[in-house]
């Protein structure tokens, strides 16, 4: 019996199987983020629209480097989307792509198009256009957020990063995703205040030297 034929087949079922829990985190994930607009406040203040989903291979076409889900959402009183809530799982991001961490990530972003990891528009570097005060916690590698600054007065976008294997039951998705969805929500200072103090969130910061010519990408600080 061959020790490699063995160690493919073990392998593969354990793709399998992280892709069948990845699906189910998937399904828990958006029951309670859609629970979040079911009851006050946000259902006083979004009208959600229907999930959607993208899937992005890696290089060899077998396995899949990320996947998204984003929930659109329509401010009361308007007939259109002006957000577009979502949640990414991106499998390989020991790259400079992904960010240089070790582990899968998962990311929450509020956006003005969708998340989807098929065209230009997901989270991965490089990554331009970053507010000031961003920019300015990434280079003392303290950034826990994202923020990009949106016009007329609207609320800033945003991405907030988790280690995605330390999310694993309902509590884990009530209290590192929608509690701080909800705070962001509802004022966006106030939920970066609170994602500094939450040290499940990941931390961001600029590359070191040794990547001088890479601007715009940053890295999971360790």
């Amino acid at each position: 019996m061959s020790e490699t034929g063995q160690a493919i087949t073990a392998s593969i079922a354990f793709v399998s199987q992280v892709a069948k829990e990845c699906e189910a985190l998937a399904k828990l994930i958006k029951q309670e983020i859609s629970q979040l607009f079911s009851h006050g406040p946000m259902d006083t203040v979004y009208t959600p629209g229907q999930w959607c989903s993208s899937y992005r291979t890696d290089t060899s076409g077998w396995i899949y480097s990320d996947v998204a889900w984003t929930l659109p959402l329509t401010p009361t009183r308007k007939r259109k989307p002006t957000a577009h809530l979502a949640f990414q799982m991106s499998f390989l991001c020991n790259n400079l792509e992904g960010g240089l961490s070790p582990e899968p990530l998962l990311h929450i972003n509020l956006w003005d198009v969708p998340t989807n990891v098929r065209s230009e528009d997901f989270m991965g570097f490089k990554m331009s256009g970053l507010a000031p005060a961003t920019m300015t916690r990434l280079r003392d590698g303290t950034a826990r957020l994202f923020r990009w600054e949106a016009e007329n007065g609207a609320a800033d976008h945003w991405t907030f990063s988790l280690p995605l294997a330390h999310i694993n039951k309902a509590d884990d998705v009530r209290e590192q995703i929608c509690t701080f969805i909800s705070l962001l929500l509802a004022d966006v200072d106030a939920g970066e205040a609170a994602l500094e103090d939450a040290p499940s969130v990941v931390r961001w910061s600029v590359l070191e030297e040794t990547y001088e010519d890479r601007n715009d990408y940053y890295r999971v600080v360790l």
